[in-house]
């Protein structure tokens, strides 16, 4: 996938510099945070912040980054990639209606927030069954310890 947001890859040498800015803005709190160049300031705003620190955690662990916008169009492959699943799988959920696509020329298209809103979906749908195993098996005396209780998705 090459969307047009930004894909990178820090270099080696430079993850020193990423992990003293990822400490430093990890420390600011609530502290306001300013970017300055040359000379002039200007505050960030708090979501750019936070932003800024996750992906600096990212890198500082060795990941690579890519900021793809909402309204990014993958290819039903680059979907497939993303969700972990073979294409033909893929063309099944969007022929299910399980996740909107739409044509251009005879090439289907799937939206980036389309696709995370899927994913989401089918991730809370596995927590909550696998809860519900465990939460089973406790009760028929085959699991030593209390399920967990499902996490509250904010």
């Amino acid at each position: 996938m090459r969307p047009e947001g930004a894909i990178g890859v820090i270099p080696p040498e430079d993850l020193t510099l990423v992990k003293d800015l990822s400490l430093l803005l990890e420390s600011a709190g609530q502290n306001r945070v300013a970017l300055a160049v040359g000379g002039e300031s200007r505050p960030m705003p708090a979501p750019l912040v936070k932003l800024l620190i996750d992906i600096l955690r990212h890198y500082r662990n060795g990941r690579a980054v890519v900021v793809v916008p909402e309204t990014q169009e993958l290819t039903t492959q680059e979907a497939a990639n993303l969700l972990g699943v073979s294409r033909p799988y893929l063309v099944r959920l969007l022929d299910e209606g399980q996740i909107p696509s739409y044509k251009v020329g005879s090439h289907r298209r799937v939206l980036f927030s389309d696709l995370i809103t899927y994913k989401k979906r089918r991730d809370q749908r596995r927590h909550e069954l696998l809860n519900q195993i465990a939460r089973e098996a406790y009760e028929a005396g085959l699991y030593n310890e209390t399920p967990v209780a499902p996490e509250q998705n904010s």
